[in-house]
């Protein structure tokens, strides 16, 4: 009760208010034009066709033009309207300038180039993904010389940040989309304010949207007083705009500049498994110790600087950093990169690797993700794969956190069985994990989910893993997952008249959502 009242009188309720009050007046709008019919109706119809024309002519997929053209035909002006507010997934000009400033300067700490040579020498296969990547992603870099580590859950990566955050000496780096009061963040919180106490300089990031309802203002005040600095992203405010979809996803702990986390784990109780939420939750992330981390920290500045709006002393954070580090043999290549909104990121670069990896898979590819609400390239790249004999598994969650998303989800399975795809739940409760492996040589795990929202809208950064031997480790944690996991068949994936009904209906405006 607390909780609910403190919420009903926090800026994000009234701003949220104050959004529906501008969707009010806007359909109150709507129907006074109507009054004057013979007008009105001349005016819809010459609107539409300019809409209709000028979403024939845009880019982007066949589903995202379908999708607008049934919403200005179903809603007359008022589907024109949402479409001049939401017709663009790019940034806002403010963030475009913002953007290129750091991008200019920040280009002198690239990465080193000649490793894109020799990786080349050794794979051409490996080459063109890396290549893909390099030229989509600003923020993004080909490294060797760089450990990797692969937990398979919260509590074992939980644990060993605590570890690497106490022996910081110079800065810690967090940016996070979900950030809950807890025994989780406590144990953080312990060290961060020891550790700034002793000069490290600490940053936190923190997602606005993703936090609403579970960060208290006054846990940033109390930082801010430790001389912790933070920032919020995208600040939700009260009004009607397009910037509200674009939400900073990332899971980022970098340490020093030579350690760094990310994956699917957020900070929040229910991660770590000390708050029970829908079943037991499985998560998964990587540490990665080395040169490597270098672009984890750019992808982390970049960030920052954009939410700020003034540059950080990019020399203190990438100047010092050792130019080699002792790491252990086989290593492999490891390329962090970043996805989002153009123009910053070209095209839809996240989805693009993972399509990289199912399209030229050819013994296996595995994969889990949370949410399965995939577009017509993935499912035809997944069924596609299958059909020439690739071993092709997805593993869902048995217990969902929203359950229309797993109605939507399931909508896919049914298509995807039939062409020798398998479809698992996770049993024993909630999968978060966002992982792809493939024939013992390739794997991306980060937080970047298989549904247009995280695909399309959001900021997201991965890790891509070549000839790693975390690779098989990961390969290793999947077989462990199939097992305590339920093989779904035909049957099993039917739905109902209603649900096929329902799910039809929302998968034609999904890719709005």
């Amino acid at each position: 009760m607390k909780k609910l009242l403190r919420f009903i009188f926090s800026g994000y309720f009234l701003s949220g208010l104050m959004i529906l009050a501008e969707i009010g007046a806007l359909f109150m709008l709507v129907v006074r034009l109507s009054y004057f019919s013979a007008i009105f109706f001349i005016i819809v119809t010459l609107v539409d066709a300019l809409s209709l024309l000028a979403v024939i002519n845009m880019e982007g997929s066949p589903e995202r033009r379908l999708t607008w053209m049934a919403v200005i035909l179903l809603l007359p002006i008022l589907g024109t309207l949402l479409f001049l507010l939401f017709r663009t997934r790019g940034m806002s000009k403010r963030d475009v300038k913002r953007s290129e400033r750091i991008m200019e300067e920040m280009d002198r700490w690239r990465y080193p180039e000649s490793n894109l040579s020799v990786l080349e020498s050794e794979s051409r296969e490996a080459y063109c993904r890396a290549r893909a990547i390099l030229e989509s992603s600003p923020t993004s870099g080909l490294y060797r010389n760089t450990e990797s580590q692969f937990f398979s859950s919260g509590e074992q990566m939980y644990s060993s940040m605590l570890a690497d955050l106490a022996v910081a000496e110079k800065y810690i780096l967090l940016e996070y989309f979900i950030l809950e009061d807890g025994v989780m963040w406590r144990g953080i919180e312990e060290i961060l304010k020891k550790k700034t106490s002793e000069g490290c300089t600490v940053r936190l990031l923190v997602d606005d949207i993703g936090c609403m309802g579970k960060l208290d203002s006054s846990l940033l005040r109390d930082l801010e007083k430790s001389g912790i600095a933070t920032l919020r992203f995208n600040r939700f405010t009260p009004r009607f705009s397009a910037k509200h979809n674009n939400r900073d996803h990332r899971k980022l702990l970098i340490v020093d500049g030579v350690i760094g986390y990310t994956g699917g784990i957020n900070i929040a109780d229910e991660y770590i498994n000390e708050r029970e939420r829908f079943g037991h939750w499985r998560d998964g992330g990587i540490r990665l110790y080395g040169e490597g981390v270098s672009e984890l920290v750019r992808l982390y500045l970049s960030m920052w600087d954009m939410t700020s709006g003034a540059l950080s002393e990019y020399s203190f954070f990438l100047d010092n950093l050792p130019k080699t580090v002792p790491v252990s043999n086989n290593c492999g290549y490891v390329l962090p990169f970043g996805c989002g909104p153009e123009p910053l990121y070209r095209g839809e670069c996240g989805k693009r690797a993972l399509l990289d990896i199912i399209e030229m898979a050819l013994t296996y590819v595995y994969i889990t993700t949370p949410y399965l609400i995939i577009d017509n390239d993935l499912s035809v790249a997944l069924e596609g794969a299958a059909l020439r004999g690739v071993d092709v598994r997805i593993i869902t969650p048995g217990v969902p956190d929203k359950r229309l998303v797993k109605l939507m989800g399931r909508s896919f399975y049914l298509s995807l069985i039939r062409a020798g795809v398998k479809i698992y739940e996770y049993t024993p409760g909630f999968i978060h994990e966002k992982t792809i492996v493939s024939d013992d040589s390739y794997a991306i795990i980060g937080t970047i989910n298989l549904d247009y929202r995280s695909l399309v809208h959001h900021y997201e950064d991965a890790v891509l893993l070549f000839g790693s031997k975390t690779v098989m480790s990961i390969k290793e944690s999947f077989i462990g997952l199939f097992d305590s996991s339920l093989l779904i068949d035909e049957k099993r994936a039917s739905l109902g008249v209603f649900e096929r009904l329902f799910t039809s209906i929302a998968r034609l405006f999904a890719p709005l959502l």
